[in-house]
């Protein structure tokens, strides 16, 4: 099955059409730009009022061995663009 989608995946993209096409590509970018984390800690139980917020940016992730692999930067060139 994962062979068939190889050879028609080209295709099938330059099918779907334009707004098609940003959908998906907006959805798949949660898993290709960095996401931002938060933490927040509650000045005691049922108030909702944050002391803290923590914002990070997250430029890599931890593999199987615990090793922390950097993100790729972000591409901003011509070759994100459909010339469509």
């Amino acid at each position: 099955m994962l062979n068939d989608l190889d050879t028609t995946l080209t295709a099938d993209l330059k099918a779907l059409k334009p707004e098609q096409r940003v959908e998906l590509w907006a959805k798949l970018q949660e898993f290709i730009r960095p996401k931002l984390s938060r933490t927040a800690l509650a000045s005691g139980e049922g108030t909702g009022k944050a002391l803290l917020t923590e914002v990070r940016v997250v430029s890599g992730y931890h593999n199987a061995n615990g090793n922390f692999v950097k993100a790729p930067p972000p591409r901003h060139d011509e070759r994100d663009v459909d010339d469509e």
